[in-house]
Formats: structure tokens, C-alpha cells, sequence
């Protein structure tokens, strides 16, 4: 596997820093709640790649961190769903701040303990959102998702870091090329399943997860490098390097040199043969290489 490879499928996140309650309970009944997705970590600080530690920093904070004044943004028109008094939520739109002001315990209509969760919107009206836990196991939990919005600390602190830094997309953009630098313009809040977007000097937008449990393509790591990922490969030469910064292949090319400008393929399938071992991979957009020993020896883009 390449130092390239590596980059892209690392976990996201230190499992010194976080740890996951289960909250299924907690979005009062709501089918397909919108929430920031996280990660299960399975590997320890010191073996994280500078890509996957750049963004921890922003992780959001336990709700027994939480200020008076915290915002939240919201991402869709359907948090009238999960906030009461519903006339007043059912106001509330895509963009608009939800204002964190305190939490108390209640009793449910079935006399389990629950937590009332008090927000204000930006004229001072009074929204809850009630959460099916005590309050005791919300102030021990590590996150507290609010649905159908995006933790805006989440946004200003990832716009500290990343904002007029250089990147190399591991991924190709709207102009077909990667691995080739560029520069974060801004971060601005994205939607309740990539709450980040980053913006890029080459025109894209980039949809970010903070770390990912379902969707790990769309975590940090695996979308760029902070280095200039051509010092990895000095054996490739330069006609092969800007045929993969262009995502092309060539008769000649080896398995790494396909892989680093297309990609895994979907299924790879190997025949020994009399004159040598070959694989054909294929692709889910129709793409297909054979290689025989290890060389590309045709090809369909």
C-alpha cells in the first residue's frame, strides 16, 4: 500500500480524545434525524497522520461545556419537527442561529426522566428541544447532536485553521486534476450531513464530515494532504506524474501509478496465465485496466 493510500484511509480521530454515547433515544422519535456523524476510534494519538490530527481541535464540545449564548445553525426548514413550541419553530429557517440557554429535567408523559434543552431564536423567543435522557447522563455524554443544525463553533474553529492554508486534494475536481495545490478561501456552514464547506481558490466547494462513521471519503484525511504528495514518488517520472494529476493512464504505467490517478477499482480479478499474471480491474463508471505482470498492457477510460 502506498504512503498515499495510507492518508486516505486512516481513521479520522484519537481515541484518547473521544468516546461516543449512544444517543438513538434522543431525537424525540423523529425518522432520519439530521445530525453530524462521528467515528468509533481504534487507534491511539501518536500513530495519527498530520491530516487526520489537524482537525480535532474543532471536535464539538460536551454539552457540559456549553456556554450560554452558544449557536447553533440551522440546516433545515424541518426543525419545527423537533423544537417546541411548533408555531414559532415552524418561523425558523435554513441559516438561521439557535442561541443555547440552559437545560433543566423533566418527566416524560410516561414518567421517564427527561432533559429539557432551552434555546432562544435571534429575537428572544424561547425554544425547546427535549431530549429522551436524564440530564445527569446528557452532562456525561461526549456529544449532544441537535437535529437539523450544525454546531457553530464547529465552523469558526475549522475557518482558524484552515482558512488561507495550501492543500493537495487527493481527489479529483471540477477541472479533472488533482494532487495540484491550492488555497482555502473560506469555511462556511454546509448542511446537516457534511456541515462543512470548504471553499477553494480553484472554484470548488468541498463538503467536509469532521470524522465520518458511514461516509469516511468525506472525512479531512481522505480528501487532502498538507504536503505536496509528488515528493512521495520519486521513481514515478514527470510524463507519468502529470498523466495522473490528470487522471489519465497509459500503456507502461504500473498497478500504482493506475491506482494514484484512478483510484481502488470496485473489483480487481487475477488469471495466471501461461505468459504471466494477469489482473483486470474494473470500475463502477465503466473504466476497466488489464495489467500483465503488474504493467498496464490495455485499458478503457
Amino acid at each position: 500500500m502506498t504512503k498515499l493510500n495510507n492518508l486516505r484511509i486512516i481513521p479520522a480521530v484519537a481515541a484518547a480524545l473521544i468516546s461516543l454515547l449512544s444517543l438513538s433515544g434522543c431525537f424525540t422519535g423523529i425518522e432520519g434525524t439530521d445530525k453530524i456523524k462521528y467515528s468509533t476510534p481504534d487507534k491511539a494519538l501518536d500513530k495519527l497522520s498530520e491530516e487526520e490530527l489537524l482537525l480535532i481541535p474543532t471536535l464539538p464540545r460536551s454539552p457540559r461545556e456549553w456556554n450560554v449564548g452558544k449557536e447553533f445553525i440551522i440546516t433545515n426548514g424541518r426543525i419545527e419537527l423537533a423544537l417546541s413550541p411548533s408555531h414559532i419553530a415552524a418561523q425558523l429557517q435554513s441559516g438561521d442561529t439557535l442561541y443555547f440557554q440552559s437545560m433543566s429535567s423533566g418527566i416524560s408523559i410516561a414518567g421517564d426522566s427527561v432533559t429539557n434543552i432551552i434555546f432562544n431564536n435571534s429575537i428572544g423567543q424561547q425554544l425547546t428541544y427535549q431530549v429522551d435522557i436524564s440530564i445527569s447522563k446528557v452532562y456525561n455524554s461526549e456529544r449532544l447532536p441537535i437535529p437539523f443544525t450544525i454546531d457553530a463553533e464547529v465552523i469558526y474553529k475549522t475557518r482558524e485553521i484552515l482558512k488561507g492554508r495550501e492543500l493537495w486534494p487527493l481527489r479529483a475536481g471540477s477541472n479533472g486534476k488533482r494532487y495540484n495545490k491550492v488555497s482555502v478561501c473560506d469555511i462556511i456552514a454546509g448542511n446537516s450531513e457534511y456541515p462543512i464547506s470548504v471553499i477553494l481558490d480553484s472554484g470548488d466547494t468541498i463538503m467536509l464530515l469532521i470524522e465520518g462513521r458511514n461516509s469516511t471519503s468525506r472525512i479531512f484525511s481522505n480528501l487532502f494532504s498538507l504536503s505536496d504528495p509528488r515528493k512521495l514518488y520519486p521513481h514515478i517520472s514527470d510524463e507519468n506524474w502529470l498523466a495522473i494529476c490528470n487522471g489519465k493512464v497509459k500503456t507502461g504505467m504500473t498497478r500504482e501509478e493506475c491506482r494514484l490517478s484512478l483510484g481502488t477499482p470496485a473489483s480487481v480479478e487475477r488469471i495466471t496465465a501461461y505468459n504471466g499474471l494477469i489482473e483486470h480491474w474494473s470500475y463502477e463508471n465503466g473504466v476497466y485496466l488489464n495489467f500483465l505482470d503488474g504493467i498496464l498492457s490495455t485499458f478503457r477510460e
